[in-house]
């Protein structure tokens, strides 16, 4: 709603360096249709966690420190470690080709990964993750196009703590031709890896056969030219994998008879596959597409997206099939909830029942996010469905994984007028945690700098903006009330502006917001705290350190006012040999580097050297050992 403001509760991770505090905002909204998860935030250094109880006792006017200034996020998997989510997804933001990315998320919504993780940014297209956890990591499997020619299967492990082990990448599957479109799960001991597979095509026609391979947990093909599930007639797609008590269970699309019908094979946990024809699942009139499988504890569930009632909308259907390889349900029931096109179904089971969610296209052409609960049986408890998000413009592609409390829903989200991944926690119960909207966040790093005698803050933006957008809030005390101050802002860059308080006093701390106010209603980035020196009384020099050093020693010294300064290092010949400042500089604390050289550039041998600093009337030289 225009104008409207919406409230957030906000975790923060603080970067300090010296006189310089930057927070990355991770908020949950209150009233969002799910909270953004895709971002860019500036570089950081030491960082430190400040309490989900201390940030949320402030509310503010946007609902997350996550804009997208990228080309887009697409295709978002998800999965649980017991502790956090791991989301990855296919990101476009260097314009150029699409990389594999991924971010940690907290039970709680809070994201711990500014910027995101690199997973995969080699040469070429990396597209179509998909993700699983072994219980100590996580691999992330994707189709890539980095020799040039066509489409191969490569895999990493990324740690629980966010780092990619595997950084290159390695290779599944290099066959001839395309490898597209992999899945995978874990068994307890090794993965199994599924894709749709072009290598038996001989004249360049269509091909495609589902194929698998066994990875172990520490990244060892076990299967290297891997093991052919489906090689019927025509086209095998869009493949799913599932595993239950003793084995795995594939299910695709196949184009053997014409039409696209859902076909599934048992594969055992040394590969084999009993069901080497395929079971035939729904055959139905017209095309079923899009299947996907999950284990129920007794029978695994493939729920898929069905056109035979060829009204121009698809409809959702359900088979069980048990781990004998029956088809419980052949052909399929439907399980469609209200007047929409149920596309591209996804599902996971919480030990009682599922959660199926879907992009929901509506009879006006625009998609959202609605869910269902349903039963082992395959009834469902929500006959009606329930909306997940319905914001503006297109929500589609949703994954969902459940975390032993709540299930986590991640989707491609189109509101902020490009495509970013947006999240939603739902309860075991089918209540939405995350329902409301958010805000198109516009954000992209914000710091605040403490200098002699004031305040600056920088931040930039995803989008050109006037500086009449923002308001700077103040507030003194952690759980005081922020005050607009009035104070003139700077466009530096099409994207980045800046400000500097000079009504701060020497010894005290200070909080800041920068307030985004737009027609979408106001968007804020903070609090960032930073603590303003007192001013020196006398002028000063501090012994150099480390002392002795290599290569380099830092220089302390304090002036109480604004004079011109003078910063010389000599031998103990007493030769200049280099000159660290010559300039006027205001009151305040300085520190300067010698890196031990020479204003040439020149290695100085090991040895005593003298500092001296020089200020008004003011003169004091030391000394300082350097070792090579």
């Amino acid at each position: 709603m225009p104008g409207a403001k919406r409230e957030t509760r906000i975790a923060a991770l603080v970067s300090k360096t010296e006189g310089v505090t930057r927070v990355m905002r991770y908020c949950l909204p209150q009233l969002a249709t799910g909270f953004l998860l895709t971002f860019f935030c500036c570089q950081t250094a030491t960082a430190q966690v400040v309490s989900d109880e201390v940030a949320r006792s402030y509310n503010f006017g946007s609902e997350a420190a996550y804009g997208s200034p990228f080309n887009g996020q697409f295709l978002p998997e998800v999965a649980f470690d017991g502790a956090n989510y791991l989301v990855v997804w296919q990101d476009y933001r260097d314009s150029t080709d699409y990389d594999i990315r991924g971010a940690r998320m907290s039970i709680s919504g809070v994201a711990f990964d500014p910027g995101g993780i690199a997973i995969s940014e080699a040469a070429g297209r990396q597209i179509s993750p998909a993700i699983a956890f072994d219980g100590t990591n996580y691999m992330v499997l994707w189709q890539d196009y980095r020799n040039g020619t066509d489409y191969d299967i490569y895999a990493a492990r990324v740690s629980v703590l966010g780092t990619v082990l595997d950084p290159a990448g390695f290779a599944v599957s290099i066959a001839p031709n395309d490898q597209v479109s992999p899945a995978l799960a874990f068994d307890g001991s090794n993965y199994t890896c599924v894709w749709q597979d072009n290598r038996l095509s001989s004249d360049g026609s269509p091909q495609h056969d589902i194929f698998g391979a066994r990875l172990s947990v520490s990244g060892t093909v076990l299967d290297p030219s891997g093991f052919c599930i489906s090689s019927a007639a025509s086209v095998q797609s869009a493949p799913a994998i599932a595993f239950g008590d003793t084995g795995y269970f594939v299910t695709w699309q196949d184009y053997r008879d014409g039409t696209n019908d859902i076909y599934g094979a048992r594969v055992s946990l040394s590969g084999t596959v009993p069901d080497s024809e395929g079971l035939v699942i729904s055959s139905a009139q017209y095309d079923q597409w899009s299947p996907t499988v999950s284990f129920g504890g007794e029978n695994y569930m493939i729920v898929w997206e069905d056109w035979r009632s060829h009204t121009g909308y698809a409809d959702a259907y359900r088979a069980r099939v048990s781990t004998s390889g029956v088809v419980l349900d052949l052909g399929g029931v439907s399980i469609s909830i209200g007047e929409y096109s149920l596309e591209k179904p996804a599902m996971a089971f919480d030990g009682s029942d599922y959660l199926v969610v879907w992009q929901a296209r509506h009879p006006s052409g625009e998609y959202d996010v609605y869910g269902a609960r349903m039963e082992v049986s395959g009834s469902l408890l929500d006959p009606y469905g329930f909306a997940i998000s319905t914001a503006t413009a297109e929500q589609s592609s949703p994954a969902v994984v459940f975390d032993g409390t709540n299930y986590m829903v991640a989707w491609q989200d189109m509101r902020t007028g490009t495509h970013t991944i947006f999240c939603s926690r739902i309860s075991a119960s089918g209540d939405v945690i995350d329902p409301g909207g958010l805000t198109e966040l516009l954000f992209a790093s914000a710091s605040v700098t403490a200098r002699c005698g004031s305040v600056n803050l920088y931040w930039e933006t995803s989008v050109d903006l006037p500086v009449s957008s923002f308001i700077i809030e103040r507030c003194e005390s952690l759980i005081g009330e922020f005050v607009a101050l009035d104070l003139p802002i700077f466009k530096r860059s099409r994207f980045s502006f800046s400000c500097d308080d000079y009504s701060v006093l020497p010894g005290k701390t200070y909080w800041y917001r920068i307030v985004l106010v737009s027609l979408l209603g106001e968007e804020a980035y903070g609090p960032m705290v930073v603590s303003v020196q007192a001013m020196p009384n006398a002028y000063k020099t501090y012994q150099s350190y480390p002392n002795p050093f290599n290569p380099l020693c830092t220089i302390r010294y304090e002036i109480p006012q604004a004079d011109r300064v003078s910063l010389q290092v000599f031998a103990v010949s007493g030769a200049l040999v280099r000159t660290l400042v010559d300039a006027w500089r205001e009151p305040g604390v300085y520190n300067e580097v010698w890196d031990g050289r020479t204003d040439d550039g020149a290695e100085l041998s090991s040895g005593i050297y003298f500092y001296e600093l020089k200020a008004g009337g003011f003169a004091a030289t030391r000394k300082t050992l350097l070792l090579r």
